[in-house]
């Protein structure tokens, strides 16, 4: 003898015997390469791919300080002593 699958018992319309309300069949499903892929699935492979790509890179190069563009020595002078002073380092 072989057992059989049970059939979704109709009389109970989706409801266990303490009326909770139980899924028994399954949602839509996507055929992705032969594979089947569930939509929660699609959605967690979409967004690792978008913060994948637009995320900063941590090994990446690192943005240098714009020079300082002086008419004069002295402005130079002072722009370096300004910023020394208010913690930003060249």
């Amino acid at each position: 003898m072989t057992k059989k699958k049970k059939k979704f018992d109709r009389t109970l319309k989706g409801r266990s015997k303490n009326n909770n309300i139980i899924q028994k069949k399954m949602g839509s499903a996507y055929i992705i390469l032969g594979k089947k892929v569930l939509p929660w699935q699609l959605s967690a492979a979409t967004i690792g791919a978008v913060v994948a790509i637009a995320a900063p890179k941590p090994w990446g190069k690192v943005a240098a300080t714009p020079a300082i563009d002086a008419s004069s020595p002295e402005e130079e002078k002072f722009v370096k002593e300004y910023l020394k002073k208010n913690g930003v380092e060249l």
